[in-house]
């Protein structure tokens, strides 16, 4: 065995390295304790090399590395996968606070070139437990925003607010009491008031007569007559106003249940009748009260209808027999005698 030992090996001309034409073979550890060493051809290591400091590089096969890998450029993962079993991945943040952890900017999941065709999909594949979608603020307030693209536009569709409420189309909180209704496949749901109920208001009206005073005495028994209407007992909307028997009604969409009293009248049918526009809105059902028997009904007539503007209407009676109390026969209890009602509920 041959051995050389020497303080400082140079090249030729004593002014750098020494050049080696046809290769070195070392089987033992090469320790170089300062300077820079450059390899201009292939180094070949079947076994490790450890690197105190940092080790720089332009292309490799595969790393694995003990500490930190610094890719100043960027990484480009061609095929394959990335694949961390243990610890937390950090973008813009130097101490990730979860598995994956973006400081600033966004997140993109979908096509590199947004065209159609593709879908961006986030999802969890758990057995059990839950998704959190989370938006905190440091002592300030945030917001969830959603958006979609209808024909290359992006617009936000749905905002959850940092009290919980819920926008449409951005900031549209609606108001208190409202609610989401559907606008159907095509549209947005939308903020709807929902009416109090079906009616926004009642009216009575009443014939209303002294003790011991009968109804009244059909004037005939070949037309149609006008019944007494007089006294306005309740109008929650504000919507009717009584004169002369006729009750006036605003605009709106009506809903009348109309009592009739008869005596001894045979034959008996009621109508409500337009006055304004001189036309039948409804009758009643056929009643037939005999004469002999000397007895005594009521006609119920029930009408629901449509109008723009205000109009007169009354109730109107015919009979085939007039008697004496046809219109209605008095209790004489020493109070009050009530014969014709009209009830009248105004639609929302």
């Amino acid at each position: 065995m041959s051995r050389i030992r020497a303080n400082t090996i140079t090249n030729q001309n004593a002014n750098g390295a020494p050049n080696f034409p046809n290769g070195i073979t070392v089987t033992g550890v090469v320790t170089a304790t300062t300077g820079s060493q450059n390899i201009t051809g292939d180094l070949s290591v079947t076994g490790n090399i450890g690197v105190g400091g940092t080790l720089t590089y332009e292309d490799v096969t595969n790393v694995d590395s003990i500490g930190i890998i610094t890719a100043r450029s960027g990484i480009n993962v061609s095929s394959g996968d990335i694949n961390i079993s243990s610890g937390k991945v950090g973008i813009s943040s130097i101490i990730p606070a979860s598995k994956l952890t973006v400081k600033g900017g966004s997140i993109f999941v979908g096509d590199n070139n947004m065209h159609g065709g593709s879908a961006g999909v986030i999802e969890y594949g758990g057995n059990s437990g839950h998704f959190d979608l989370k938006s905190y603020g440091m002592g300030g307030q945030t917001t969830i925003r959603m958006f979609t693209s209808a024909s290359g536009t992006n617009a936000e569709r749905l905002r959850i607010g940092n009290a919980g409420q819920i926008g449409l189309g951005g900031a549209n909180y609606g108001s208190s009491g409202q609610v989401l209704t559907s606008q159907g496949s095509g549209s947005a749901v939308a903020w709807t008031t929902l009416s109090s109920g079906l009616f926004s208001g009642v009216a009575l009206l009443q014939d209303r007569k002294s003790s011991g005073t009968h109804g009244g005495q059909p004037p005939n028994t070949s037309q149609y007559n006008q019944r007494s209407l007089n006294t306005e007992v309740f109008d929650t909307g504000n919507f009717v106003s009584l004169s002369n028997n006729d009750f006036t009604l605003t605009a709106g969409t009506y809903l009348i249940r109309a009592s009739v009293p008869a005596h001894r009248t045979n034959n008996s049918r009621a109508i409500l009748y337009n006055v304004t526009d001189g036309s039948t809105v409804a009758y009643s059902q056929n009643v037939y009260i005999r004469d002999a028997a000397v007895t005594g009904g009521h006609i119920d007539l029930t009408a629901r209808f449509t109008i723009g503007s205000s109009k007169a209407f009354d109730i109107r009676h015919r009979v085939s027999n007039s008697d004496g109390e046809g219109y209605g026969h008095a209790s004489g209890y020493g109070d009050i005698e009530i014969y014709t009602q009209v009830l009248i509920f105004k639609e929302n």
